[in-house]
């Protein structure tokens, strides 16, 4: 009889299919939009279930058979703090539950920010994996950008090329720049030219569909945002790699940023693409003139400017509780209604009060801090492959001042659980 090779269930091996489906559970949800673009989905709670958790909760029985519960007994804290919010976010949306939208957006936030989070956690993520998991994001990255070059040559999108079926350009923008400090994590850490090469073609793809994206007004931010991170990173870069060959062509990379940005900018001909890239400068100015100086023309300059007026309005009826999860917002520019106030802060504010925005502000806390911890546990060399997780927790925490709603955001969740559960004693000799 045929006998499977007992290597084929060794921990490494189950351990490498859990972690490829952690990214896998991370996409799914716009994998799931993508499908809905060409296949009319009916509501069928068993096959939605199947493609967006189904992957995710055999990474949880594999992490959980390999780890065990060692991250849950270390992460106490931050766990009763997780608890403390869902509580909040439960008792705050009674007051709405009439509304499907509120119903449907707290099951959301169970099932993929709070499952996130814990599968993040159990997945114990340590220096080693954290390459091979670099690996694996290259993987859905290189995927994700050839479906946007066949709607770009098959379908004719040119400018469209940012929108993927059922997703706006913010949320576009946000993923491949993403996508783009992803492959920087492969560009810095790679010995090879070849791969080198490689990694510098998908990062100037990732960088174009974003920056196109960018170009809206309502994605604008995810701009700045990734600037941001990507000095930071930058910064650390030069810092820790002892190597004067990666500082080298990290500043290669570097350069070759500015030049596509500018190529994006004043080579394209499109007027409007210019006003996008120059409003951002006028953001700030906009923002001051506003809220100190009640400039009405700053406060019709910015479309989000309403919608957080509406929601400090909102969070002064009921400072301590607020007014209820899954209320709407009303947008006095436009007349008309919307779901969020496009600033997870503000709408913690609104809708959960001082309470429900404490736990959330917390909970950040105790994530940035275990960063710390873990970040100075590590020796220069094995910094820049942790720093990748709190990077990309900080883009997300960032982006979701201007754009998600609570339960969307749940990129966050994830890279928060990942942090919290890092092992950091786990293979450092092989990296110093």
């Amino acid at each position: 009889m045929f006998k499977v090779p007992k290597r084929l269930f060794s921990e490494d091996t189950l351990t490498g299919i859990a972690d490829i489906f952690l990214v896998y559970t991370m996409l799914s949800p716009m994998i799931l939009n993508i499908i809905g673009g060409y296949i009319k989905l009916t509501p069928n709670f068993i096959r939605t279930f199947l493609v967006l958790q189904g992957p995710g909760l055999i990474a949880t029985a594999i992490y959980l058979k390999v780890n065990g519960i060692d991250s849950v007994r270390k992460n106490k804290e931050i766990i009763f703090i997780v608890v403390v919010l869902i509580l909040i976010l439960f008792v705050s949306s009674i007051k709405q539950w009439d509304a499907n939208s509120t119903r449907v957006s707290f099951k959301f936030f169970l099932a993929y920010c709070v499952f996130g989070f814990f599968l993040g956690m159990i997945s114990q993520i340590d220096l080693y994996r954290a390459k091979l998991l670099d690996g694996i994001w290259m993987f859905y990255i290189v995927l994700f950008l050839l479906y946007s070059i066949y709607l770009f040559s098959h379908l004719g999108y040119s400018f469209r090329l940012s929108t993927l079926p059922g997703h706006s350009s913010a949320r576009i923008a946000a993923l491949y720049f993403f996508f783009g400090l992803c492959v920087l994590a492969n560009f810095t850490l790679s010995r090879k030219t070849v791969a080198r090469i490689g990694y510098g073609v998908i990062f100037f793809l990732s960088v174009s569909v974003a920056s196109y994206a960018a170009s809206r007004s309502a994605s604008r931010s995810a701009l700045v945002v990734f600037w941001i991170i990507f000095i930071s990173y930058l910064l650390c870069q030069l810092k820790y790699n002892a190597s004067r060959f990666n500082k080298l062509s990290f500043m290669t990379v570097l350069i070759a940023m500015c030049v596509l940005f500018s190529l994006i900018w004043l080579g394209s001909g499109n007027k409007r693409i210019k006003r996008k890239f120059s409003s951002i400068v006028d953001l700030p100015k906009q923002t001051v003139a506003c809220f100190l100086n009640n400039d009405k023309s700053a406060y019709r300059a910015v479309n989000r400017f309403p919608l957080w007026k509406d929601a400090i309005f909102k969070f002064k009826q009921n400072p301590i509780e607020g007014v209820g999860y899954g209320t709407k917002y009303y947008h006095e520019i436009r007349d008309e209604t919307r779901n969020h106030p496009h600033n997870i802060f503000l709408q913690f504010l609104a809708e959960t009060g001082l309470l429900g925005f404490g736990s959330f502000l917390l909970f950040l806390i105790l994530v940035i801090k275990r960063s710390v911890e873990s970040h100075k546990s590590l020796k220069d060399n094995d910094r820049l492959i942790f720093i990748f997780y709190p990077l990309s927790f900080i883009f997300f925490v960032l982006f979701s001042s201007t754009h998600f709603a609570i339960h969307e955001n749940y990129f966050l969740w994830y890279f928060a659980g990942m942090i919290v559960g890092f092992d950091t004693d786990s293979h450092q000799e092989g990296f110093s």
